[in-house]
Formats: structure tokens, sequence, C-alpha cells
């Protein structure tokens, strides 16, 4: 009768766990939205700016015209003859955000550039790059952006209400911002900008806000926000929130380990069940797993 009793008990605790996670993974989902602010009838659009060769000649040292002007030091062949490049900071940038999209959403952004996208506008989108995202350009300079633009004479990021925040590459530290608008003659949309001064300003604000996304929901909700963030050297995880100032540290929670990903789970659902023998043999094997994966967190009081 304990056999069966111990099975029962260690079904019901899977089946609580699975629930759990569902349930989880769904409010986390919600949360998510709140910042992006897509919906699964239409497509959200991630979108970069991409650079073209001018209309001129490239020479080199000897004066004849170089046909592939772009190389791989790695490849002898000339395979360079390109019409457009994507910047490599876009490219981490845009991994950041569809990792973020991959965790929490079942939406599939589209990527795409920003000459593709000059005449839609009754979209949601998130464009990556400053001055050379035409959509960044239409955030920075609608109406219903209070927050922050470009000073492109002292290639500054200023405050748009408050002409006494400016932002400039000091050589230490590179700045980008993080922009949510809501248009006005399109309140069902979305739109959001993420651009630096320089490359690590973009690419480390875009780090930031797949980071922090939680935390900025929990203060912002679905509203506009304008954000500063400043990053240190070439590296994005170094990524700071200088602007507005509020508390980005995470709440601690307890993690147990399931297959290659981690889920925080209320642990209260598994005191009524922790008892049962079987039940404790259930536990004890996940924690097993969770401690040698490394993670240094304590178990909870009450628990095996």
């Amino acid at each position: 009768m304990d056999i069966v009793f111990n099975i029962i008990g260690g079904i019901v605790v899977a089946v609580l766990i699975e629930v759990w996670i569902r349930v989880r993974k769904s409010f986390k989902g919600k949360k998510f939205r709140h910042i992006f602010g897509f919906n699964f009838k239409d497509p959200f659009y991630l979108t970069y700016g991409i650079f073209e060769l001018g209309p001129y000649k490239i020479l080199d040292i000897n004066g004849k015209e170089v046909k592939f002007p772009f190389l791989k030091r790695e490849i002898p062949e000339k395979i360079g003859n390109l019409t457009s490049l994507v910047s490599d900071s876009h490219n981490r940038s845009l991994n950041y955000i569809v990792e973020s999209f991959g965790r929490y959403s079942r939406m599939k952004p589209s990527l795409i550039a920003d000459t593709k996208l000059t005449d839609k506008h009754d979209i949601s989108y998130c464009s990556i790059g400053g001055r050379n995202n035409l959509k960044t350009k239409e955030i920075e300079q609608s109406r219903e952006n209070k927050f922050f633009k470009f000073n492109l004479k002292e290639n500054a990021i200023v405050g748009i209400k408050d002409s006494n925040l400016k932002f400039v590459n000091d050589g230490h530290y590179d700045y980008g911002f993080i922009i949510k608008i809501i248009p006005e003659s399109l309140p069902n949309r979305s739109w959001i900008a993420i651009a630096g001064l320089g490359e690590w300003g973009t690419s480390g604000a875009a780090w930031f806000l797949a980071r922090n996304w939680r935390i900025i929901e929990k203060k912002f909700g679905k509203n506009p926000f304008g954000l500063v963030i400043k990053v240190k050297g070439q590296s994005d995880e170094l990524a700071q929130l200088v602007y507005p100032s509020f508390n980005t540290k995470k709440r601690v929670a307890y993690k147990m380990k399931a297959g290659t990903g981690y889920f925080r789970v209320r642990l209260n659902l598994l005191q009524m069940f922790h008892k049962r023998p079987g039940v404790k043999k259930f536990l004890k094997k996940v924690y097993s797993g969770h401690k040698n994966s490394g993670d240094k967190a304590k178990h909870p009081d009450g628990l095996p």
C-alpha cells in the first residue's frame, strides 16, 4: 500500500511542478508583452540599420580600383564584393533580443532591414542602432518621444525635457538609450529604439533590456519609458543603468534544475507532499541534480 502512495505522491508532485512551470511561463509571457507590446495576430519586427557603399571608387595604394573592398583575413580569395553591411554590434544586439523572445514568448519576431519598413507605421517594432537606422530616427523625431535624442554636434545623448541631462562618450564609458513610445494615432502599437553613441552603447543597451526587462516592466508596466545605459570598455555585460535611477537588483529566488534550463518553484506547493517517502526520494533526486549543477542556492527549510 505504501508503494502505491509513494507512486501517487511522486506523480502528484511531478504534475504540480509541470503545471507550475506552465503557469509561470504564461505569466512571464504576459509581462514580456507589456514591454514589447506585440499581439499574436500581427508580426513584431526587429529592425536593423544597414550600411551601403557610397557612389565612389575605392583605390588601393597604387591608385588602382578595388573591386572587392571587404575581406576576411583567414581567406585569401577575394569574396568581399558586397553592396551593404550590417554592424557587428547590431548582430550582438539582435541576438540578445531574439534569445529573450525564445525564452519568454511564443512569438517569433521578424528580422528586417530598416529600409524595408520606411513606409510602414501601423506596426510594433524594436529598432537597433542610432543614426543609421531610419526607424530609430522615426522614434527620435516623434512628438511622443519626451525622453532623449542625439546631439550630433557634441556626439551626446541629451534630455528633451531637461536640457541639463547630457551623456557624452568620455573614452571610458559608451552610452546608449532605450526608448519606448506608444504613437498617439496608433495606441495598440509599441515602438522601441535601442541606440548608442558608439557600437558598445548600442549592444550594451540591448543586453540590458534583454537581461532586465522584468525589472523595467515592474517599474513602468505597459507605459512608455526612456532609459540611458552606460557600458565600460568593450563588454556588454558591464552595462549599467544611469538614468533614471531605480533599483535594478533582481530578487533572489531558489532554483531547481530541470533538463537544460532552470525554473523557479513556489515551494509551498510541495510542503504538503514532501513527507511521503516516494516524494522525498523524488525531491532528493531533483536537488541532487540542482546541487551538481554548481548553483550555490541553499535548500529552503522544511524540504529534504
